[in-house]
């Protein structure tokens, strides 16, 4: 009996190089993908986690406010530190004042606006608060820098678009949260 022998398939066994390297590339597309769509989801959970962090600065700022309604208009104005400071100090001392009561509010709003201006600091990317007045409606805003890429102007210099509500209040940040209470 006569062995017969299959040329061809015998020729056609194992990969070529050629699939080997496009199924190497097809690899490396599909990871890439993941990496970037990984990278977008880290851009957005941090986006949101600082949305969160604004909102409850503002929050705590108005909660603040509300215990200390009496002495309210002494919350208002601009609230911005120039950096964090993780080993924050208390503030220390008051201007004299007509009554102990008195005294006492004016050092713990000082109090709270020094610890909430260096939260802010810390805990969002350049925060900066204001609080203004409109009758009996106060209005808490946090501003911070969002952005997560600088562009160049013409002379090479980084430019960042300052929210229009931030601007308006004297601040430089690239999104804001508003809060509006009653006391």
């Amino acid at each position: 009996m006569k062995t017969i022998f299959n040329r061809c398939s015998a020729t056609h066994q194992g990969f070529t190089l050629i699939e080997v390297l496009i199924a190497a590339i097809v690899l490396a597309v599909g990871l890439l993908g993941m990496a970037g769509l990984n990278a977008t989801a880290l851009k957005l959970s941090n986006g949101a986690q600082q949305r969160t962090q604004a909102s409850q600065l503002a929050y705590q700022m108005g909660d603040a406010m509300r215990a200390n309604s009496g002495y309210a208009e002494g919350y208002l104005g601009n609230h911005s530190v120039d950096a964090c400071n993780l080993s924050f100090a208390r503030a220390e001392g008051t201007e004299p004042a007509e009554t102990v009561d008195k005294a006492v509010a004016e050092l713990i709003i000082d109090d709270e606006i020094a610890h909430w201006g260096n939260q802010l600091a810390c805990q969002l990317s350049s925060g900066e608060g204001v609080i203004a007045r409109n009758g009996t409606l106060y209005r808490i805003t946090v501003c911070w820098d969002h952005s997560r890429e600088e562009t160049l102007d013409k002379d090479g210099n980084p430019t960042v678009e300052v929210d229009p509500f931030c601007d308006q209040e004297g601040l430089k940040g690239t999104m804001h949260f508003t809060y509006v209470t009653d006391l």
